[in-house]
This record gives C-alpha cells, sequence and structure tokens, in this order.
C-alpha cells in the first residue's frame, strides 16, 4: 500500500479489527511498541489512531493508556440506513466513489418507492405541500469503475487473461448505473422532486475504499477485500471461478458537524479532496460524448479546498 506512513500503519490496525483480530474491548499495541514495529515516530503513530478514532473504530482516548477497540456502539450501518436518514432532507447531495453501485442501485430505488408512497398519502389526505415530507433537489455525482478501462478485478482464478468475467462487470456497470439515472430521473419526470441532477464518472482503476459523501455533512467509508466467488457467464450460462474486490455492506461514519474534532474535519477533507481528484481525472459514462456538465452543487460551485490534482 503507498502513502503516507499513518495511513498504512492505520490500515494495518483496520484489517486486524475488521479480520476480528482484535476485537471490541482489545487494546491496541502501546504506542512505544507501535513505533518500534514499525519503524516510524510518535506522531506518525498517533496520527494513525486518530485516523482509526475518527473512524469510529476506536474508543474515544484515555491519556495515558493503549487504544481500545469500539464496542457495539461503533457507527457502522448498512447503506440503507444512511440513506433513510439523509432523504428527509429538502435538499440532497449525493457524492460516491462505489467500486459496484449495485447496493446504491438498490438503497435510491426503495427511497423512490418511500417518495412516491408519500405523494399519494397526501393527496389522500389533502395535508398540503407543507407536510410533504418529499425532498425540493437530488444531486448525484457518482464515480464506478470505468466499464471501458482494463480492471483488475475481476479475472477468472486460473487464467487472469480470459476476458469473459471483465465483460460481464464491464455490462452490469452500465446497467447499475444506468438503473441509478432512471430511478432519479423518473422522480423529475412524474413530478415529485423538482430538481433531480445525476451524473456518472468513470475511473480508469478500481477504488480499494467506497466512499459516501452525504449533504455536505457525514462520511461513510467501507473497506474492500479481494475474494473468491463463483458467477455465471451470462453469454452460455457456464459457471466461473472468479477473484474480485468485496465489501460487507457497513459503512463507518465521520461526521462534520459541531461534535466534529480536528481529527474528523481532517479524515473528512482528505476525503472529500480525493473524491474532487478522482472526479477531474474521471469520463463520463452515461453521455454520448461528454454530455451535460453538471455544476457543482455547493454554494460557489468550485472545488471546495482549491485546486485538485489528479491522484497517483
Amino acid at each position: 500500500m503507498s502513502g503516507p506512513a499513518y495511513e498504512r500503519i492505520a490500515a494495518t490496525y483496520r484489517e486486524r479489527i475488521h479480520a476480528g483480530d482484535l476485537r471490541p474491548g482489545e487494546r491496541l499495541p502501546a504506542q512505544q511498541a507501535m513505533i518500534r514495529a514499525h519503524g516510524v515516530g510518535r506522531d506518525t503513530v498517533r496520527r494513525a489512531i486518530e485516523v482509526l478514532r475518527a473512524e469510529g473504530l476506536l474508543e474515544p482516548g484515555v491519556p495515558g493508556r493503549a487504544a481500545v477497540v469500539a464496542g457495539g456502539s461503533t457507527p457502522a450501518e448498512p447503506l440503507e440506513h444512511h440513506l433513510t436518514r439523509v432523504f428527509r432532507a429538502p435538499r440532497i447531495l449525493l457524492e460516491a466513489r462505489e467500486p459496484f453501485p449495485r447496493r446504491l442501485s438498490e438503497a435510491l430505488l426503495h427511497r423512490a418507492g418511500d417518495i412516491a408512497r408519500a405523494a399519494r398519502a397526501g393527496a389522500a389526505s389533502r395535508s398540503g405541500r407543507e407536510n410533504d415530507p418529499r425532498p425540493e433537489s437530488i444531486r448525484l455525482r457518482l464515480l464506478i469503475p470505468d466499464p471501458a478501462a482494463d480492471l483488475p478485478f475481476p479475472h477468472l482464478v486460473g487464467d487472469p487473461r480470459d476476458p469473459r468475467p471483465r465483460l460481464r462487470h464491464r455490462g452490469l456497470l452500465r446497467t447499475y448505473a444506468g438503473h441509478i439515472e432512471d430511478t432519479l430521473l423518473r422522480l423529475k419526470d412524474d413530478g415529485l422532486v423538482p430538481d433531480v441532477r445525476v451524473e456518472v464518472r468513470g475511473m480508469p482503476h478500481p477504488p480499494t475504499e467506497a466512499h459516501y459523501l452525504l449533504n455536505d455533512t457525514t462520511a461513510l467509508t467501507a473497506h474492500l477485500h479481494p475474494r473468491q466467488t463463483v458467477v455465471t457467464d451470462r453469454s452460455d450460462g457456464t459457471l466461473m471461478r472468479v477473484r474480485e474486490l468485496y465489501g460487507e455492506d457497513r459503512f463507518f461514519v465521520t461526521v462534520r458537524d459541531r461534535r466534529a474534532g480536528p481529527a474528523e474535519e481532517e479524515l473528512y477533507g482528505r476525503m472529500l479532496h480525493s473524491f474532487e481528484a478522482y472526479w477531474q481525472e474521471g469520463r463520463d459514462v452515461l453521455g454520448e460524448g461528454g454530455g451535460e456538465r453538471v455544476p457543482d452543487p455547493r454554494p460557489g460551485g468550485g472545488a471546495p479546498h482549491g485546486p485538485v490534482r489528479a491522484p497517483h
């Protein structure tokens, strides 16, 4: 894994926590032991611990004591849970970097159904628009692996050069991206949400994490791991054992409100800056030749952290 030393150290203990090697209530090694094990300074170790704490993986710090793995109260919930809460807002802004958008497609379909049912209930009761929970606007910027790119995952176990898993995957990426666009734009077509804008861009390489930025206040992170699974080749119905990137549908939360401390603000800012960098690098997936550019939905527009360079 490339990147700063504190990120590599955080990734090491994050993986151990997710794998169950470090259980809720257990302590991480003492900082001095981590310094010796990783060959870094104390500030680097402290920064790695702050990142894990901001993700909700560690309990609040106690001076002089080793960090403790968070218990059952750790804010890790499915995407559906978080989108249900976000869709209560009058204006919805979703920015997602998602390696495989099926779960987003399914969650948005459920939310669209909720909006339609609320509209029918409001019409039946004649309660008026002031009691209608429907949003006024929905804006989505979605980053997925570029279907046209030569991606390392998925590949056939035993023969990574076999093109069938990647061809199947490319078709599914386009299918789910189209479903997402259709689900949201139909809300506008049916007069349920006045302002809906959707843009999907493809990255030339798959992300190692799924990131969601919700209403510019909440960030979600789900970490991905390679796994082997069996899928059907849709061209002839045969089964293929493939290796793919997989992540549990449990997202860790970073907030950006009055509860946030310096570590949370830094983590959120890095995620937002990373999204903008990948967005500038991305290629339009749904349009022909690029399509219409969707303006930046934040007040004032433009990148929130100044000039952005493409990620390395």
